[in-house]
């Protein structure tokens, strides 16, 4: 052979068989499986739409190259990884139990499961170094593709011709050259993987040289310590803590001792570039997001734990970073980064920078270790490891001293104050930076692009975005491309850094007081070019002249000392509007309406001011009825359908406190229904987040356009699932005669005191409702439908979703529309049909109880249902005091979830206990003792049950009643 690395043995005829089989029977059986799924003619349109459902800043997942093998519709050109694509997010085939990307367990033999086995098997001999298998080995792997082949080929109802394959591939000779040919086209298909590598040795590089500077803190060993008994950690931090530095410094430490480390942008590439041979260290930055929480990686984190928690190498780590913002989100509460053995927060105490640290970082950046005195160390900004490194590379912040590192915003403000002037070029390349997503280089500065319909109307938006920025920038717009791209090298170090032949800023940071400063100036550009996520986050409004965290943009070399930490008013980074732009915002937020950015548009706070509110209103009443159903009534197109994507910095409602509740809200507003189990299907409309958020003078302008175009207010409650069912005819009593008997005072104060986890008290019995009446509100449409009790039970369901919606708003308002324009036995609707998911009586909530909760309300008896956590009742000491008055110990009764006494309330083996509060619920009956109690278990044995009853001070003769006797408890 002219390659001795190809040299025949028995061993590589092994391994040269397993190849063809690879490249043979695996990959033909995946294309039956996939042309029983899919016709050829029609996957091409499929994969369009799939392509145009990711966020538009999501890469990817097939190449151009893939996609145009595709677009051929010939099966027989898909290899493994393009077949497995195909299968997985194009066909309706399940996942396997592990989910897709994991390795299923061996009991499942389901069709997901084997197509899983033949892609791992693939990146097992595709990634392999040693071109050798025994015959043991070879026998085994032969027996278990055989077995996979099997389970296919019984799927497909079709003969053993596969089958048949491996066993003659097995068996057959095969001679030196057969041998060279499937080894080399194996290792081929890994050609991708050595191209990303290149990419990855390319960031190492980088990685190696900004980690020169690198000074392992105090507590640094403990940190170590965590990534090596964990396979997952993530760090935590401010922005310009050190997160990404931490992290990269312990991979490259990793490395030494024989890691691989593959950065990634996201977790769902682990699956392609895994490998069990040898052990690996991923590493991704801003792994949910970075000016706020985003829901699309929150659920690939969730869909993809196994990964992490897994992962097919056990040597092999994950390292993650995570802004401190974004982790202390509630949504993230029972997302497995939430761990405390995975979590390295870099500013809890014991890893947060002493001064020691601080001076040695000084040190670091060839700076006076002496810089700052101890009052100033200690109350130096929490940016400190990324403020030495601008400070050491930007001669001219030295004016500032001391003061940088104390208050560093504002005179990074100034610097760009002083480069807006003397320097355009400059400071028009940031803001060009930053306006185009924080990525520029020399091909996007001219304009290049491959011709495609997307990538043209991407290019004349550069156009024109670019032709726009350098007038207000005064800056000549036949300026040349490389004059740009020199002040960006210029900046390097300091303001970017470069990668390959792209720009970015050397910080997130950077890029939110570029695009604050550049917007205080010229907001209408901002909300012009600006993505949805930065609009959802960082623009407010505000109602009076003077605006927040005002800077002067004057630009003057003014003297500039201590005062600015003293007397300089905190700077939020946000763009702080004044009503008096609210049109402007409002024709913004109505563009992202129209590219299916609901969340971040009805989500956002700032849609709350009644200025923007009505500007808003005003640009709907620019369009017609028709072109207002299309958009917000019409169920989602596939590619609109993912867009829960963007958490503002201060959710909508303030009230949005309970997990569980959101949780519930997420799939009544995405209207899931079971279609095969498990698999659901979404009927999705812009009204329901409308609703959701309780926008209810936008929701009766669309109600009244409605009334006034058909007459009524069918529209609302069509969908996909209720379509083909038409208004019943026989008509039962009046909606308004049933809502004489409703209690509109009672309901009425309780929405205005509810909140998204604080419930509605209901005094519904068996003749009446209590909800609010249509006469007594002047903000509820005159405009009733009267014969609202025409329709049949699945147009009922949409509007019990709906008003639940309205319920968890905790508008009284919005719900008040809706109740004038259901059917009165929705209120009273159960949901027997197992398909349609969540649906439940919107009324029956009740009161959780936080720290800031009415104490008054509570102990008088006014709500029916009270939950209440340990911490909160026995913790704080208004309500210990509640718990001693007579009046509401004559009201309630004590019901305990009393397992939680003994298994959350007490450690074991000497660990900590998981919630320390649960074991001094006792302490509520010393405080009340005439209060009944009722305590229910379902795990408490006899001698758990003595503890439970002693701790809850109960009598030696209470009631012990067992609700399944023939239980047998030891």
């Amino acid at each position: 052979m002219a390659n001795s690395k190809y040299a025949s043995t028995r061993e590589t005829t092994n391994f040269a068989r397993v190849a063809r089989i690879i490249l043979g029977p695996c990959t033909d059986v995946l294309c039956a499986v996939l042309t029983n799924e899919i016709c050829p003619s029609s996957l091409s349109q499929k994969v369009k739409t799939h392509l145009s459902m990711l966020p538009k800043w999501k890469k990817p997942p097939i190449t151009k190259e893939q996609e145009k093998v595709i677009h051929n519709g010939n099966y027989l050109d898909f290899d493994i990884t393009l077949l497995y694509f195909s299968l997985r997010n194009i066909s309706s085939i399940q996942p396997h139990s592990k989910q897709w990307g994991n390795e299923p367990i061996p009991s499942d033999r389901s069709v997901s499961a084997n197509i899983e086995r033949i892609r791992l098997i693939r990146n097992e001999y595709g990634h392999c170094t040693d071109i050798s298998i025994s015959d043991t080995d070879f026998n085994k792997k032969v027996l278990d593709i055989s077995s996979i082949i099997q389970d296919l080929e019984k799927h497909l109802g079709t003969s053993t011709v596969y089958q048949d394959a491996v066993v003659k591939i097995g068996n057959c000779c095969m001679d030196i050259e057969q041998e060279s040919k499937y080894i080399k086209e194996l290792l081929d298909l890994n050609k991708q993987i050595k191209d990303i590598s290149v990419l990855y040795k390319r960031d190492i590089l980088r990685w190696e040289e900004d980690d020169k500077v690198f000074l392992e803190t105090h507590n640094f060993p403990e940190m170590l310590n965590q990534v090596r008994n964990q396979p997952y950690v993530t760090f935590v931090g401010a922005p310009g803590s050190g997160k990404t530095a931490t992290a990269r410094h312990i991979a490259l430490k990793l490395q030494k001792e024989g890691y691989e480390i593959c950065p990634v942008k996201e977790i769902n590439k682990i699956e392609n570039y895994c490998n069990r041979n040898i052990p690996q260290v991923f590493v991704i930055d801003d792994v949910l997001g970075i000016f706020g929480l985003n829901e699309h990686e929150l659920h690939m984190m969730n869909k993809y734990r196994e990964i992490l928690r897994d992962p097919i190498n056990p040597e092999t780590k994950t390292l993650m970073t995570c802004r401190e913002a974004v982790f202390k989100n509630e949504k993230i509460s029972e997302c497995i980064l939430e761990k405390p053995e995975n979590v390295v927060n870099l500013q809890s105490r014991q890893n947060s920078l002493n001064d020691d640290d601080k001076k040695n970082l000084l040190q670091t950046y060839t700076l006076d270790r002496d810089l700052l005195s101890s009052t100033n160390l200690a109350s130096s900004s929490r940016m400190f490891p990324f403020l030495c490194k601008l400070y050491s590379n930007k001669k001219e912040l030295e004016f500032y001293g001391p003061t940088f590192f104390l208050s560093p915003v504002p005179c990074i403000i100034k610097e760009m104050n002083s480069l807006k002037i003397h320097n355009k070029h400059q400071y028009a390349s940031l803001v060009l930076l930053m306006v185009n997503g924080n990525i520029l280089s020399e091909n996007i500065l001219n304009n290049e692009n491959d011709g495609t319909n997307k990538i043209q109307k991407r290019h004349n938006l550069f156009v024109e975005m670019k032709r726009n920025i350098l007038r207000k920038c005064k800056v000549s717009s036949t300026t040349e491309s490389f004059e740009f791209i020199d002040a960006l090298l210029q900046m390097e170090g300091t303001y970017t850094k470069k990668n390959d032949n792209e720009f970015t800023f050397i910080h997130d940071s950077m890029f939110e007081i570029i695009a604050y400063h550049f917007g205080h100036q010229f907001p209408e550009l901002i909300l012009k070019y600006a993505s949805s996520d930065y609009i959802a986050n960082n623009i407010k409004i505000v109602q009076n002249t003077i605006q927040k965290g005002k800077i002067e943009m004057e630009g003057k070399n003014d003297k500039f000392g201590e005062q600015i930490h003293e007397n300089e008013p905190i700077i939020d980074l946000c763009i702080h509007l004044h009503e008096s732009k609210s049109q402007m915002l409002a024709e913004r937020l109505f563009k992202d309406v129209q590219d299916g950015e609901f969340y971040a548009v009805f989500g956002n706070e700032a849609l709350k001011s009644q200025s923007l509110l009505q500007s808003f209103i005003a640009v709907l009443e620019k369009h017609s009825y028709y072109n207002l159903h299309s958009l917000l009534l019409t169920e989602l197109e596939d590619s609109k359908l993912c867009k829960w994507n963007n958490e503002p910095n201060k959710a909508a409602t303030e009230n949005m406190k309970s997990f569980c509740l959101k949780h519930e809200a997420h799939y009544r507003v995405m209207n899931h229904r079971f279609n095969g189990f498990p698999k659901l299907t979404k009927s999705v409309r812009g009204i329901a987040w409308i609703i959701l958020f309780g926008h209810h003078q936008i929701l009766q302008y669309i109600l009244s356009q409605m009334i006034r175009e058909i007459g009524n207010v069918d529209d609302l409650f069509v969908n996909s699932f209720n379509k083909h069912f038409q208004p019943c005819s026989n008509k039962k009593q009046d909606v308004t005669e049933k809502m004489s008997s409703f209690n509109h005072s009672t309901v009425g104060e309780i929405l205005k005191i509810s909140t998204f986890g604080e419930g509605y008290k209901t005094d519904i019995d068996k003749d009446k409702y209590t909800v609010a009446g249509a006469d007594s509100e002047p903000n509820v449409d005159t405009h009733v439908d009267t014969s609202v009790d025409k329709y049949c039970e699945p147009v009922i369901i949409e509007q019990c979703r709906l008003l639940c919606l309205g319920c968890y708003s905790g508008d009284l308002n919005t719900v008040q529309i809706l109740l004038q324009h259901v059917n009165a036995d929705t209120l009273n609707y159960k949901c027997d049909d197992e398909k349609i998911f969540r649906i439940k009586n919107p009324f029956i909530i009740a009161l959780y109880v936080e720290v800031s909760t009415d104490v008054e309300r509570v102990t008088s008896g006014y709500y029916n249902f009270v939950f209440v956590s340990p911490e909160v009742l026995v913790g704080e000491s208004k309500w210990r005091d509640a718990l001693k008055n007579p009046e509401f110990q004559k009201r309630h009764r004590l019901i305990v979830e009393a397992h939680t006494i003994i298994h959350w309330g007490e450690g074991k083996n000497q660990e900590a206990a998981f919630c320390e509060w649960f074991g001094h619920i006792g302490d509520v009956r010393s405080l009340c003792l005439k209060v009944p109690c009722l305590a229910l278990t379902a795990t408490a044995c006899p001698s758990h049950r003595r503890k439970i009853m002693t701790k809850l001070c109960f009598r030696k003769n209470a009631c012990v009643i067992s609700d399944i006797p023939e239980r047998t408890l030891k």
